[in-house]
């Protein structure tokens, strides 16, 4: 017999039924619920990819050894010699560069076609920083983007005779274009020539992208100034070799085209208004649909950057929303967290017809 106060009581657990004893009756939750996650796990792992990438492209290699510029053993020795081997592009633009661990190579290690420097000028020089008080001497645009670049293009074009058949950075696709965006913090006027004249072993090679005044000649390394960069000395350009970043919402202006800019970007805010939630709302959206294809009609990347980073949920979701209304088509995906960008499955927010974001 079951004593009643006790059957009472696991009645209220919900563990045995009215009619049956509580010592006879098999308990089944605890396996289904394990069941259940057994099953989730299941259908999300294989969606979402590792977050660390693995170890198998030249970049990643020179990424795992990299030191300080101002190191005893910096330099370039002991490269590989496949460097982006099994590397597959990504429109993702690697903004604040320079803060990763290990600059430019973190984001050609995952396929990012394009990297951003932020410089100021001090002392006839270019330090790469985001801040003033945050520059060191030895922390350069020639040390961590001009030297190193010009050393990746020389180890892929071995053997090639001329500039004209010089191949780019990524082996997968050799005709694309690796953009460097330079963001001129301090004044840009001065910093004008001495950019200009460090650009000179790219320049000399025949790797950088240039409008020559008739037409586009598209080169391995496309240099694209923000920022302070002065419209007026890009303009003034007999061969351009430095291209601007356009501003979004002034694309109507008319003077803005693929002759004399390559990006055009605004503030996610500046162009949408707040976000709420990590959503965008319909007319947002619209916004977004609108202005990215006025930057496709003059032949220009739209590119939205100060998107939220966190919650990770919220960012996703907006990251989702500009690549399926605009930025998918011919635009950049603004990250700092690249890795993600490049390897995120976007279909992992709904598991079976099911939204888990």
């Amino acid at each position: 017999m079951v004593d009643k106060d006790s059957y009472k009581s696991h009645r209220l657990c919900g563990s045995v039924s009215e009619s049956r004893p509580a010592s006879i009756v098999p308990v089944h939750r605890a396996d289904t619920l394990s069941s259940l996650w057994v099953l989730l796990l299941y259908i999300l792992v294989p969606r979402v990819r590792s977050a660390v990438p693995l170890v198998h492209n030249g970049f990643q290699e020179i990424a795992s050894n990299w030191v300080e510029p101002d190191s005893p053993n910096s330099g370039f020795a002991n490269w590989p010699d496949n460097l982006s081997g099994g590397i597959q592009l990504v429109p993702v633009h690697s903004h604040n560069d320079y803060v990763r661990r290990v600059p430019l190579f973190d984001a050609l290690a995952v396929g990012c076609e394009s990297v951003e420097a932020d410089i100021w000028l001090q002392d006839n020089d270019l330090l790469v920083g985001h801040s003033e008080d945050s520059l060191k001497k030895e922390r350069t645009l020639r040390s961590l983007y001009i030297d190193p670049l010009t050393r990746v293009l020389e180890q892929q074009n071995k053997g090639r005779p001329t500039a004209a058949t010089a191949t780019g950075v990524f082996d997968s696709s050799p005709s694309t274009s690796l953009i460097l965006l330079i963001d001129m913090k301090s004044d840009g006027l001065a910093i004008w020539s001495v950019l200009s004249a460090q650009l000179e072993p790219l320049r000399e090679k025949g790797l950088l992208t240039i409008h020559n005044g008739s037409a586009l000649i598209p080169g391995p390394i496309t240099v694209v100034g923000t920022g302070n960069t002065p419209f007026d000395l890009v303009l003034n350009m007999t061969t351009r070799d430095i291209f601007f970043d356009a501003p979004l919402t002034s694309l109507s202006l008319s003077i803005y085209n693929a002759t004399n800019s390559y990006y055009a970007s605004s503030s996610l805010g500046a162009a949408v208004g707040k976000t709420w939630f990590g959503r965008l709302s319909s007319m947002q959206l619209r916004t977004v649909e609108a202005q990215t294809q006025s930057a496709r009609d003059v032949g220009l990347k739209p590119r939205y950057w100060d998107t939220p980073t966190w919650p990770i949920g919220w960012r996703n979701r907006i990251w989702s929303d500009l690549v399926t209304h605009g930025i998918g088509e011919g635009g950049f995906l603004n990250a700092d967290d690249v890795v993600s960008a490049s390897r995120w499955d976007w279909s992992w927010c709904s598991v079976l017809g099911v939204s888990v974001c």
